[in-house]
């Protein structure tokens, strides 16, 4: 690792591994942006007037605290400590946040995105740029911990592959050139599976933590997946077609939620039967019976 401490803020945050972008045509558009020093957060406001012209990436949902979400952007962290009415900037103003992720309390939690890669073993109080060896670039579209062995990470190197990490993302080492280069999210589960989204593929299932693959769901436009940190049956796929539920580890799949397309999603920790979506529209959306209704959170309420 590289860079000494950064920044301030985020404390307490522990994520759930729910990671997105704003949809397929985004890749192209999605470009990395200088990183500059942490700051406070900014004056809430509702999530359409700090979106501008940036992308959702990736959305996560503090483990003690259900109404409180983490948000990532091109520009930075942004937070929200009411159930996403409202959001100001938290911290890493400037670093591409596409992807969160941590495991159980206690692990470091990460950001990764283009041509960045942070941890902070403080719950977002400090950073450290981390360049581990192995990879071939740092153009993450996808990270992941497993929730129960903090030290196994998965990472998505655009147009190269899926490398996999043993060491706490020390070093990495290839895992596979077919499933990888064009991820934009993972999320993987405490008994080792993979659920990849793959906007040019669909949704992709591995039982072995990336080495081999089947599809989940067939089709473009998945863009975002979220699992239950510690069993894999309830999972939540995001995308173009809006919101896809399976409750049985991926196996089936139905249609949960259709009024908007969806940039990401992320379960609630604590409590599986809450979950959060954002819409393509720039509304947050929520569910408290496991994603079998839905309504819009009202900003500004």
């Amino acid at each position: 690792m590289i860079g000494g401490p950064r920044g301030r803020g985020l404390r307490r945050i522990v994520a759930s591994g729910a990671l997105a972008l704003v949809g397929a045509v985004g890749l192209a558009a999605c470009g990395g942006s200088d990183s500059t020093a942490g700051a406070e957060a900014s004056s809430p406001g509702s999530l359409a007037s700090i979106l501008g012209d940036s992308h959702v990436h990736s959305l996560i949902v503090d483990r003690d605290d259900p109404a409180r979400l983490l948000l990532g952007l091109h520009k930075g962290l942004y937070v929200s400590a009411d159930a996403g009415r409202s959001w100001g900037l938290a911290d890493l103003e400037g670093d591409d946040a596409m992807n969160l992720a941590s495991a159980a309390e206690g692990a470091p939690l990460w950001v990764a995105g283009h041509e960045v890669l942070e941890r902070s073993d403080d719950d977002g109080a400090t950073w450290e740029s981390v360049r581990p060896e192995g990879l071939p670039g740092l153009d993450l579209h996808g990270f992941a911990v497993r929730p129960d062995r903090p030290k196994e990470i998965v990472a998505a190197v655009a147009g190269q592959g899926l490398y996999r990490s043993r060491d706490g993302g020390a070093s990495f080492a290839l895992a596979s050139t077919q499933v990888g280069p064009s991820v934009f999210g993972m999320a993987l589960t405490s008994d080792g599976t993979l659920f990849v989204a793959d906007p040019s593929q669909g949704l992709l299932v591995s039982a072995d933590g990336g080495s081999g693959f089947r599809v989940g769901i067939e089709g473009q436009g998945i863009v975002s997946v979220a699992a239950v940190p510690r069993q894999s049956r309830l999972v939540l796929a995001g995308g173009q077609p809006g919101v896809i539920v399976s409750r049985d580890g991926g196996d089936n799949w139905e249609s949960a939620f259709t009024d908007a397309g969806v940039a990401a999603v992320a379960i609630d920790p604590s409590d599986p039967r809450r979950a959060y979506a954002v819409g393509d529209d720039g509304r947050v959306y929520t569910t408290g019976d496991a994603a079998r209704t839905w309504s819009a959170v009202d900003e500004g309420a």
